[in-house]
């Protein structure tokens, strides 16, 4: 196995084993905190893909996301670009939405795809931020108002989608969308 297989089977394990933590306890400590989760859901592949274009359709309040990185396409109809329609027509609605993107890659060909859909956004009047700290922000997160959260090893790219395996999992928890939203501001 290489490396990057065995450190997403890990990944994919520890999100798991999280998953099972909670759907047996209903709840989830860390540290001095305990969570309690209304419902959880694994999304494994296409799930999150859909899963995830319904909750920006349906939001009504607030989308906050931070990618790793987005690669949209010159074909409009392919999931990124839908993703990235649903957060450009959210926001025409008045849905708060704010969006951390890396930038600081020593990776020119992810910073450039990101400065793309930076743009992009930016032109309708979306607030994007690009880290730009000596951390790498490699955090794949939304939250949406104030309650659901989708955490996991999804970027938002065509290969994530199609080929790669992948899993994420959504949460429906105001005290964990509280917490990882505070975290995403913190972002830099």
């Amino acid at each position: 196995m290489t490396a990057l297989i065995k450190k997403k089977f890990k990944i994919s394990r520890i999100i798991l084993f999280s998953l099972l933590l909670v759907t047996l306890t209903g709840t989830y400590s860390s540290g001095h905190r305990g969570y309690k989760a209304d419902f959880v859901q694994p999304l494994f592949e296409r799930e999150y893909e859909e899963t995830v274009m319904e909750l920006l359709r349906q939001a009504r309040k607030s989308i906050y996301v931070s990618m790793y990185f987005i690669q949209m396409s010159e074909i409009e109809v392919l999931p990124v670009n839908q993703l990235v329609n649903r957060l450009i027509e959210a926001h025409e609605r008045g849905v708060e939405v704010y969006v951390v993107l890396e930038g600081g890659n020593r990776t020119e060909f992810i910073n450039r795809l990101n400065k793309e859909v930076k743009n992009r956004l930016e032109d309708v009047g979306i607030r994007v931020r690009m880290n730009s700290s000596r951390t790498i922000n490699h955090v794949k997160l939304i939250v949406v108002d104030d309650f659901i959260s989708v955490i996991g090893s999804h970027n938002w790219t065509l290969t994530a989608f199609r080929r790669n395996q992948e899993s994420s999992v959504m949460i429906k928890s105001a005290d964990v969308a509280r917490d990882f939203k505070r975290y995403l501001l913190r972002l830099r």
